[in-house]
């Protein structure tokens, strides 16, 4: 099981940095942050991360839940991932998303109903031009000449790819395109993660790597006791998660801190082999 950290809050910068270097020191494998508009949250984490990049040396870096519609150029999401790849020396990660949010959808001019396609389309942008070079693409929606991408990521043949899933659908989709997933851990997990299994199972021929992963996304209010975050995570890893990505709210900086060193001395351990606990 491999632990990250969401932060989708209304703080100052300079605080989620040092709470992600304080989640590197604890043993947390992922930072995660969420691309969220006209709200209390970050709205530009790639520009974001690579802040987090030059003060830590080992955590994951994803880009979470990014829009893959119009406004956000497929183009343009890969040459900012392949950026951060760089500079973070190949600990970049993007997650996606359709966006539900009718706030966003209606500022941005998307119609509701065509985001699935516009989301699914973009995703076979972006493995082209992470694959392909020069790439090309023409399908409905974008119809790019042949052209290079720069920079080129550092890992190779590219950063790993999830989606954001509230849906059973979208569970399938992941699967289906040969992406991680992740979700809001729930009654219907169980479903959840067997729907994204058997999908992945029967993926689609994909340009690149398959990213085998479910992450469930737990929210943390107050510290609480650390066996009851064990216990939680121990059922998540039985029914087929590899991943539990905790989203600290509520607390304030001074008590995130506090939760992050409480998972890293409590809970992280419990699942690292007997000869790597302290």
């Amino acid at each position: 099981m491999r632990f990250g950290l969401w932060q989708e809050v209304d703080s100052d910068y300079g605080e989620l940095a040092a709470e992600a270097r304080l989640a590197e020191g604890m043993g947390f494998d992922v930072y995660a942050v969420s691309e969220r508009h006209f709200g209390p949250a970050v709205s530009a984490p790639e520009l974001l991360l690579p802040y987090v990049a030059a003060q830590t040396s080992r955590i994951s870096l994803r880009w979470l839940s990014v829009p893959l519609l119009t406004f956000n150029h497929p183009i343009r999401v890969t040459e900012r991932l392949t950026t951060l790849d760089v500079i973070s020396k190949g600990r970049a990660q993007l997650g996606t998303s359709t966006s539900a949010d009718p706030g966003t959808l209606h500022a941005f001019g998307i119609d509701p109903g065509d985001t699935r396609r516009q989301w699914d389309e973009a995703v076979d942008v972006i493995r082209t031009v992470l694959t392909e070079e020069p790439f090309e693409f023409h399908g409905e929606i974008w119809d790019i000449p042949p052209t290079h991408l720069e920079p080129l990521p550092h890992q190779q043949p590219h950063p790993p790819l999830f989606v954001s899933a509230t849906d059973l659908e979208t569970h399938a989709d992941a699967g289906r395109k040969g992406m991680g997933v992740v979700t809001t851990a729930g009654s219907w997990s169980e479903e959840a993660v067997a729907t994204y299994r058997r999908a992945l199972a029967e993926h689609e021929p994909v340009k690149g790597a398959i990213t085998d992963s479910a992450s469930a996304i737990e929210v943390v209010t107050e510290p609480g006791s650390s066996e009851s975050l064990v216990e939680r995570a121990r059922q998540l890893e039985a029914i087929g998660y590899d991943e539990l990505v905790l989203r600290i709210d509520g607390l304030g900086h001074e008590g995130r801190m506090q939760a992050i060193e409480l998972v890293g001395e409590r809970v992280i351990p419990e699942f690292q082999p007997a000869s790597a606990r302290p």
